[in-house]
């Protein structure tokens, strides 16, 4: 655990930033998957890479400074949605 305390407060070098982009159908507080991705877009963004979110919904803190870019589509998946 020490390794990973470690390498998580490392600043990351500005050659090494990537730019990011998270593809989902919600990112947020809602569920598991939902809040992985928010904070992974967060921890990303934290260390300096550039964040773009695609999806149905993004419910980040304010401030977390993450490019939100939404696409429209059921709330549900499709067969769900209409049985």
């Amino acid at each position: 655990m020490a390794t990973l305390a470690a390498a998580d407060s490392a600043t990351t070098p500005t050659a090494d930033l990537r730019e990011v982009t998270i593809v989902a159908h919600h990112v947020g507080v809602v569920g598991g998957m939902e809040r992985i991705l928010a904070e992974l877009a967060m921890g990303l963004r934290r260390r300096g890479h550039p964040v773009t979110v695609i999806a149905y919904a993004c419910d980040l803190p304010a401030g977390a400074d993450v490019t939100f870019r939404r696409i429209r589509g059921p709330s549900r998946p499709f067969v769900l949605s209409y049985p």
